[in-house]
């Protein structure tokens, strides 16, 4: 899981078990992990189609959302994932993790860009709280919309159980694992233009070059879109054979 799904999987799966007297539906767009059925009082729902372009987000939450909360007389809509519908009297609960498509729009497809271009601004007015992950994001979603302070709760990101300093016999095994025994930088997110990657290979170059260490870069992550400059500074790398990418990352 990457950040916006890992906040999701963690901050549901406390809600759930922490409120046993209440009934959560918990709504998929395509097959589920059973893991993620936290306890008795879910009950999970696939409703498709699966939301893999703008096109499908809007059939997704203005008319499949809308009749299952519905059909299943919700009292409240919690959508993690900078996305609302507006064609439901639910009262909905929106994560904003950030508003980067109005920063960085040139990062976004066309298709991608149009829509929370279009979108985000009603989103975030039509809501009826807003929980963001910083303050950064929270004074962002008021200068950028003019929303109310008032409306918007910061409830920041946290590491889950097992963030923890290891024993220096542990630190090693797992160097001895991925990479090669040897000391390391390391990188997990996913690979995509805003997360600056392409600089962080070049930093890590300057720092092969300049430096008598043996460290390696070590980059965990899925391959996102518009990657074309990040493969070519790669490509390009004097200490090419000096990062290691995981998961078949590039």
């Amino acid at each position: 899981m990457e950040g916006v799904a890992r906040y999701i999987h963690e901050t549901t799966q406390r809600i759930v078990r922490s409120h046993p007297e209440h009934e959560f539906h918990f709504i998929f767009d395509r097959p589920y992990d059973p893991s993620f059925i936290y306890a008795d009082n879910v009950t999970p729902y696939v409703l498709g189609p699966a939301t893999r372009h703008p096109l499908l987000w809007y059939l997704w939450f203005e008319w499949r959302i809308p009749a299952l909360l519905g059909q299943i007389q919700a009292d409240v809509f919690l959508s993690g994932d900078l996305s609302m519908s507006l064609s439901t009297p639910v009262s909905t609960v929106m994560v904003s993790h950030d508003l980067a498509y109005e920063h960085y729009p040139e990062f976004l497809t066309w298709s991608a860009r149009t829509f929370y271009r279009h979108y985000s601004p009603r989103y975030h007015h039509a809501a009826s709280r807003l929980i963001s992950v910083s303050q950064a994001t929270k004074s962002d979603i008021i200068d950028q919309y003019g929303t109310s302070e008032d409306k918007i709760t910061v409830a920041h990101n946290a590491c889950p159980p097992g963030f923890q300093p290891l024993a220096e016999e542990r630190k090693q095994t797992i160097r001895n694992e991925i990479s090669e025994g040897l000391p390391y930088f390391i990188y997990v997110g996913s690979l995509h233009p805003r997360k600056n990657v392409l600089n962080l290979l070049k930093a890590f170059d300057l720092f092969k070059q300049n430096n008598n260490q043996p460290h390696k870069l070590i980059i965990y992550g899925r391959k996102a879109w518009k990657n074309a400059d990040l493969e070519s500074t790669y490509d390009k790398m004097i200490s090419k054979s000096e990062v290691i990418f995981l998961d078949n990352s590039i």
